[in-house]
Order: structure tokens, then C-alpha cells, then sequence
């Protein structure tokens, strides 16, 4: 194990200070009152002041532009943003942990989107210093500062902090429980196992696609646990010290399991008591699912992305060259739902139609998710690709963290039994996105662990070519 010394971590500290201030004069160069040309930018400005003005949580009445014109011409009254949420009615379409930290920022600092983004500089920042803690405990202290100081630079958790979306608050959140989790690995305690749980609980409520990743964390606890005590158990020298024995070796996952749901269990219980369900995952999954498959062959999609860039105009080119084609297109346009349909039946009904179409379009089910595959390692964000600053930070940061990272997976590969969660994580990511949804914005909470990866690779690089010696200490 490499023990933290005062002088990488004093680094660490200043490269984090140096990163707030990046963040916040990136903020303050957007503007205290402006709202970026992003989807979802209006929504979870008016969603924050509702229910600051304790409103509850509900969209209000004045959001009735949607993403892309996919609605745009369906009547608002019936369908509701997404289709699905319906205006001024309690919503469970959305994970609670963003638009709850957007309520806490306005309250505190005023309701203005350069408050939330005065939040999401501090969190990304505190995500900055947790990299480089982890950099220095799996892979030694130059490996931590040099990742943190990639973070610091990195230009799109720079841009996260001055957007309203929930993807940085997810950068946060991820990089928490992996921290916390890298101090379980090293510190077997009942309060190393709760913390880790409540911030695996915190992860998932910020982007639910991690829900299902709970149940590979808790194993992956016991196994870890029931090594730690075997080697305890055979080892009369060990610095693994823990206060459950053998025969408790369900303790640590049973404990790790609570601390999740004491996050998790109020979000369920709060959607029984309001919407009559008890559900952890938003409903939002079919309104994604359509949105990546049937809708890509919609009118308004197509309208859209024959002028859009990135992705988009990949979609297109595939879509015209498969319509003649397809297999009931009667399944491509959003279904029209009644006004008294309630989100948990809009998003079954949604479901149902894009497991028709698929079922009914095989291959381009397996084409789709060869395309959402491919757009994982694509390097710059499309609505920006036309500016050349952009392309260049681009090519610079994300091509070096995608290639980088990629190499260091492969010559870790040795260290499994110790770095396992970030191998299970990445391809648990992969293979989720590649199913459902994907896109550069769907990576970017992966690049945090490709930037410990990357630098490790760099090292390693290093030691090979020029430093021989070099004991990576």
C-alpha cells in the first residue's frame, strides 16, 4: 500500500485550490442570471424555484419547451415535458439528488443559475482532491498529483460546473463512492462499510443507470471482506486489523447494503406516499428507451438532426438509409396519451412499444447499439464541433484520457483481485450505455477513472522508455 505523505498531498490540496478558481471565473465569464443553449437548462431553473416556493416536487406550468422539438407538436396539455410529466403534479421522472442541490444552492445564495454553478464548482473541486487521494493510494503519489492535476485542466468538468445537468453532479457523486470504497478496501470498520454504502445510495439517485451496479458493490464487498480475513486469519503479521471475525464475513455487505438504503428508502417511500408506487428508478426509462431507438426514426427527430451536428447527423445518415426498410413503422412516432394516464403507465406503455419495434427490427436493434458503442469514444461534444478551440481541447484532453486509460485497464490487468471494482465499473458502463443510451455526456463520469488509468499508463510509459529504475513511489 502507498501511505499518503504530507508533500503529495499538499500539492494535491493546492492543484484542488487551483481548480475552484478555474471554475468559478469559468462561472462568472457565463454570467450570474444567464442560462446556457442546453436541453434541460429552463427546466431545472423553474424546477428548483418551484420548489424552493415550496411547490413540492413538480414542474411547473411555464416549461413547455421540449429537447430537440420532439413534442413540439403534440399538445402540451395532455402530454407534458418528455411526454410523460405532466405540469404542476408530483413527478418521479427525475432522480431527486440534482434538483435538491439546485434547491439548496438557490436558497442559500439566491435563485440564479450562477448559484448552482457556484455549488457545482465546490463539489467538482472536492472531486478534484478525492482523484488525487486515490491516484496516491492505488497507484503512488506522482500518479496522484499528475491525476489530479489532469482533472483540474480537464475542459469538459470545467464546462460541467457552468451547465445545469446532472452529469456533474453524477462526476461528483461517482468519484465520492469510489473514494469511499478505496478506504473500505484499505480500512475494514463498520463506519468505513456505511459510509460507503450511503455514497453508493447517493450515486444512484444522481444517475440511476447505477442502481443496478449496487448489487455488484455489495458483492464485491464480500468478497473482499471474506479475503481480508482469510489473510488475516493466516497471517500472524498483517496490517489488516478489522473487528468482525470470520464466521461475520456477511456483516461488512449487510452493513454496506444499509447505508444505501437509508438513502435509497425515503426517495421509494416518498413515491409511494405521493404517487402510489414504491419505486427507486425514475420514469424516465422509457422515454429514454424511445428516444434512442423508435424516435430516431420519428418526423421531428428527423427534421432535427438534419441540420444538427455530432451524433445526430451520424443517426440521420443511418436512418435514411433503413426507412425503406422497416418493420412496423407504426411503432416510430410517440404514442398520444390521455390527460388521466399517470407517468408509471406512460412509461410502461413506452416500453412495451420500443421492445415491439426492436423485436421486430433485429438488426437494426444490434446496429443501434453498435452506433451508441461507437459514440462512446467519440472526443468532442457535437454542438460544439464546429468551434476549433473546442475540437483542439478536445483531441488534447479526451483523446489522451480515452487512449491512456484504455492502456492502463491493459497493463493493471495483473492488479485485478485489487483494482476489480473500476474494471467491473467500466464495463458495466459500457455494456448499460451501449443497450440504452450513449453519448460523450454518458461517458464523462467514466473519464475520472480513465484519468487514474491514463496517468498510471504514463508512468509506466515513462519507466519504460526513459527511467528504467523509476520505483513509482
Amino acid at each position: 500500500m502507498t501511505h499518503l505523505t504530507a508533500k503529495p498531498m499538499r500539492l494535491i490540496l493546492g492543484i484542488a485550490v487551483l481548480a475552484l478558481v478555474i471554475r468559478i471565473t469559468a462561472g462568472i465569464m457565463v454570467g450570474w442570471d444567464r442560462l446556457l443553449p442546453v436541453a434541460d437548462q429552463p427546466l431545472y431553473d423553474a424546477f428548483a424555484k418551484n420548489i424552493l416556493e415550496g411547490k413540492g416536487f413538480q414542474i411547473p406550468d411555464i416549461i413547455r419547451k421540449t429537447p430537440k422539438g420532439l413534442l413540439v407538436e403534440k399538445d402540451f396539455e395532455k402530454m407534458g415535458y418528455f411526454g410523460v410529466v405532466l405540469p404542476d403534479r408530483p413527478t418521479a421522472f427525475f432522480p431527486p439528488v440534482y434538483p435538491i442541490m439546485m434547491t439548496v444552492s438557490y436558497w442559500l445564495f439566491g435563485p440564479h443559475p450562477g448559484s448552482a454553478r457556484l455549488i457545482q464548482s465546490f463539489f467538482d473541486t472536492l472531486a478534484c482532491f478525492l482523484v488525487g487521494w486515490m491516484g496516491v493510494r492505488l497507484f503512488g503519489s506522482r500518479q496522484g498529483v499528475v491525476a489530479c492535476l489532469i482533472f483540474a485542466f480537464y475542459p469538459a468538468f470545467i464546462g460541467l460546473t457552468t451547465v445545469l445537468w446532472t452529469i456533474g453532479m453524477g462526476v461528483f457523486t461517482l468519484v465520492l463512492a469510489l473514494t469511499l470504497t478505496v478506504h473500505f478496501q484499505q480500512k475494514l470498520t463498520g463506519w468505513a462499510a456505511i459510509w460507503m454504502g450511503m455514497a453508493w445510495g447517493l450515486a444512484a439517485l444522481t444517475r440511476s443507470a447505477l442502481l443496478p451496479f449496487l448489487l455488484v458493490v455489495l458483492v464485491l464487498a464480500w468478497w473482499h471482506t471474506r479475503s481480508a480475513l482469510k489473510k488475516e486469519k493466516e497471517s500472524k503479521d498483517t496490517n489488516v486489523k478489522s473487528v468482525i471475525r470470520p464466521k461475520h464475513q456477511w456483516l461488512y455487505p449487510l452493513i454496506i447494503a444499509i447505508g444505501m438504503m437509508v438513502l435509497l428508502a425515503p426517495w421509494g417511500i416518498r413515491n409511494a406516499v405521493v404517487m402510489g408506487h414504491f419505486t427507486l428508478t425514475p420514469t424516465k426509462g422509457g422515454r429514454n428507451l424511445w428516444e434512442a431507438n423508435n424516435g430516431i426514426f420519428s418526423k421531428p427527430y428527423i427534421k432535427y438532426s438534419a441540420t444538427a451536428g455530432g451524433m445526430a447527423q451520424v443517426y440521420h445518415r443511418y436512418v435514411q438509409s433503413r426507412l425503406n426498410g422497416l418493420n412496423r413503422p407504426d411503432l416510430v412516432e410517440f404514442p398520444e396519451f390521455s390527460v388521466n394516464l399517470s407517468e408509471f403507465e406512460r412509461d410502461k406503455i413506452l416500453k412495451q412499444q420500443v421492445m415491439t419495434f426492436l423485436k421486430a427490427n433485429p438488426q437494426i436493434a444490434v446496429e443501434l447499439c453498435f452506433l451508441r458503442f461507437y459514440s462512446l469514444f467519440r472526443v468532442v461534444l457535437g454542438g460544439w464541433s464546429s468551434y476549433w478551440f473546442v475540437k483542439i481541447a478536445g483531441i488534447i484532453s479526451m483523446s489522451f484520457v480515452l487512449i491512456g486509460g484504455l492502456i492502463g485497464l491493459v497493463i493493471n490487468c495483473k492488479r485485478w483481485n485489487y483494482l476489480s471494482l473500476f474494471y467491473l465499473l467500466v464495463i458495466y458502463y459500457v455494456a448499460v450505455h451501449t443497450a440504452t443510451a450513449a453519448g460523450i455526456p454518458h461517458r464523462l463520469p467514466l473519464d475520472t477513472v480513465l484519468i487514474l488509468f491514463a496517468t498510471s499508463a504514463l508512468f509506466r510509459s515513462y519507466q519504460y522508455v526513459f527511467r528504467p529504475n523509476l520505483n513509482g513511489k
